[in-house]
């Protein structure tokens, strides 16, 4: 036998065509990850004849791209990945040496450093990809274009994440209240998403008077205009920063408030009558809301407030508010001597940091704080009951769960107690905004005891059911 090796001729696969197709195509088989699939590509023509032309030209083009994509692959793959603590330590030491350019929040690289400067960016991008017909610049791998893109913005300003300054606009700000601290975050993060959608990055060079216009409408539909409006501050309050700290040039945030509509289509919020509070306490369940309610009633704590209680905040008969939306809202006074009860049987066998009312879920994320479900639950109670009181046309009811603590601040006043004193149990600085209080170091707790115990549940309802 001759030891000739006789070579194989080049398989060329034969044309054909798929159901309900005028032209002919091809399928080509190839290896993928180790198993074998077929790629179908059409070859343009319905003449049987050409189709035979063409699929050798066609069949070698499909198998020169997939053994393209396999070296593309394997470069990527080949341990020449982004080295991410590297890139942290290039960022570190050249937003140190970099100099203002005379432009808010860009920067240029020192001269001298110029070549170290490039250097750095070529050995970011790594090696360029094979080159592809068409080509007109060199390609890199994905990762590192993308790495060296976000080393040469955030050095050069070109390119800032929206959230990049935040922690320290925050940290500068201390005093904000919880609930504007999660709203600003909040906002942030709705803009770098909606940046990316719609402009391809989350770059606050992009913000310009326009472009927070337009992310303003997209966010506008179903929501309230003092919703919309609270994006705006939020935003509008980040912004001045940055430019009090030469990050930016300017706000783009400036007059962009949404005009409040017509107050007729406002609920107009009032206190609860004694007959509607009656009902209400009588059909609610034993639980969480019924419990909440109670303490509601006859303490004039907002929503959140009581959702925060813990068993050490209602300790040696005291009821003790240590975080609220104002800075007067975080006060002291004594428990309402009918809540005692209720009180001692949620506290019991407890330790002082665990909540005082069960079964209230903490919200993970967004504005939402403990005991934000009550306002859902009361709600529902409300229709059940009958006494859920909404005008046509109305977004908002004209009682709610806030209705408690008008009713407690009513029958406050309606019993001849003092408005600086159900000021000083309600949290509120306006009713002690005379000369003669701002000079004075608050009330005494037998005062704010007097004030609470004038309020008494309605006839015929009892805390703590026979």
């Amino acid at each position: 036998m001759s030891d000739t090796k006789v070579s194989k001729p080049l398989r060329v696969p034969k044309p054909f065509k798929r159901p309900n197709s005028k032209n002919w195509g091809i399928k080509v088989k190839v290896r993928v990850n180790g198993k074998e699939r077929q790629i179908w590509r059409s070859l343009d023509t319905e003449s049987e004849a050409e189709a035979r032309r063409r699929a050798p030209v066609v069949a070698a083009a499909i198998k020169a791209e997939h053994h393209r994509s396999k070296a593309e692959k394997k470069l990527a793959s080949s341990g020449a990945g982004v080295d991410e603590a590297a890139l942290e330590a290039d960022l570190k030491w050249w937003t140190g040496i970099r100099e203002p350019s005379g432009r808010p929040g860009r920067f240029v690289i020192p001269e001298e450093h110029t070549g170290a400067w490039h250097a750095v960016i070529d050995r970011t991008l790594g090696q360029p990809l094979p080159v592809q017909e068409g080509d007109e610049t060199e390609r890199f791998e994905p990762e590192r274009e993308a790495a060296a893109l976000k080393l040469s913005g955030l050095v050069e300003g070109t390119r800032v994440p929206v959230g990049t300054h935040l922690a320290d606009y925050l940290s500068e700000n201390g005093d904000f209240s919880p609930s504007h601290v999660s709203r600003v975050r909040m906002c942030v993060g709705l803009l770098e998403k909606w940046l990316k959608e719609n402009h391809g990055e989350d770059n606050l060079r992009r913000l310009d008077g326009r472009t927070a216009e337009a992310f303003l409408r997209a966010h506008s539909d179903g929501r309230a205009v003092t919703t919309v409006n609270s994006y705006v501050t939020a935003l509008s309050s980040y912004w001045d920063w940055m430019v009090r700290r030469h990050w930016v040039g300017g706000n783009p945030w400036l007059r962009l408030s949404r005009k409040k509509v017509s107050g007729e289509l406002n609920a107009s919020k009032r206190a609860f009558k004694d007959a509607e509070l009656s009902q209400l306490l009588v059909a609610a369940p034993e639980g969480p809301l019924r419990e909440a309610m109670l303490i509601g009633a006859l303490s004039g704590l907002r929503m959140t407030e009581i959702g925060r209680l813990t068993v050490g905040d209602v300790r040696g008969g005291k009821l003790a508010v240590r975080v609220s939306k104002t800075r007067a809202g975080v006060r002291r006074f004594p428990l309402h001597s009918a809540l005692m009860p209720l009180v001692e049987r949620l506290a019991s066998g407890k330790t002082e940091d665990a909540y005082l009312i069960d079964g209230l879920p903490a919200p993970v994320t967004g504005q939402k704080q403990r005991g934000y479900s009550l306002s859902r639950d009361f709600r529902d109670l409300q229709r059940a009951v009958g006494t859920y009181d909404r005008k046509d046309g109305r977004r908002q009811a004209d009682v709610d769960f806030h209705s408690l603590r008008r009713w407690f601040a009513t029958k406050a006043e309606q019993a001849g107690q003092p408005p600086h004193l159900i000021s000083a149990v309600l949290g509120h600085a306006e009713g002690r905004s005379a000369m003669v209080f701002n000079y004075s170091d608050g009330p005494l707790q037998a005062q704010l005891a007097t004030v609470v115990e004038a309020v008494v549940l309605p006839e015929g309802v009892s805390v703590i059911r026979p």
